[in-house]
């Protein structure tokens, strides 16, 4: 039941991204401390947070760019570390969810873009209308995005726990010690992504899976 609620929480944070609040809550290290302290395991939640802040800090939405989303992505994998950890250490249950968890901030971006085109509907009102209807408009659309994204952030960490659950206790114990490592190296590309302004945020990722299939490699074969 905790997690359930876990999963509310990390939803009303992510709407502070774009529709309420604004007051940078919705931050991955925001986000996974909020969601460590509720769940009681604030280590892992931080090494979690302190990742994809750091590899996402080069990719801020400004103006019409929405870039992958990290809130999303940190709101899912924060409860599946937590849940990993109870069978791995800390940064290794952190590493796995990471690993597995990234491309759900694809599926915080495709849920931003299309809450932003169902709000659209919102400026097609009259304008002797709008006073009238503004508050119940907003209100049903924030309703709407808190359910969408609640849903998904659900089903996300669901399927994000249930991996931990099945495939953590059947890993050898070299793959195990390289999820380690991932941590560390997501926070490496973020330090690397701001030093290299230039380049775009998907030639650091290439390189990280690059970089951890050799490293997976290596240690299976070592």
């Amino acid at each position: 039941m905790k997690y359930f609620f876990a999963v509310l929480i990390g939803s009303l944070a992510w709407l502070d991204r774009v529709f309420i609040f604004q007051a940078m809550i919705s931050r991955p290290i925001v986000i996974s401390i909020i969601m460590g302290a509720f769940l009681g395991d604030i280590r892992t939640a931080m090494i979690c947070g302190a990742a994809l802040e750091l590899l996402w800090l080069n990719t801020p939405p400004v103006g019409s760019f929405l870039p992958q989303d990290e809130s999303f992505c940190c709101a899912a994998v924060t409860p599946a570390a937590i849940v990993a950890a109870q069978w791995v250490d800390p940064a290794v249950a952190a590493g796995f969810a990471l690993a597995l968890g990234l491309p759900t901030a694809s599926v915080g971006r495709r849920l931003d873009v299309f809450i932003r085109e169902k709000n659209g509907d919102l400026s097609g009102l009259a304008v002797s209308n709008m006073a009238d209807h503004v508050r119940s408009s907003v209100l049903r659309a924030l309703m709407r995005a808190f359910f969408l994204v609640a849903l998904l952030l659900g089903t996300c960490f669901a399927l994000l726990a249930g991996a931990a659950w099945l495939m953590l206790p059947l890993l050898p114990e070299k793959i195990i010690t390289a999820f380690g490592y991932i941590p560390l190296l997501s926070i490496i590309i973020g330090v690397a992504s701001i030093l290299g302004q230039g380049r775009r945020l998907t030639y650091e990722l290439g390189i990280f899976a690059a970089g951890m299939a050799c490293v997976l490699l290596w240690i299976s074969f070592a």
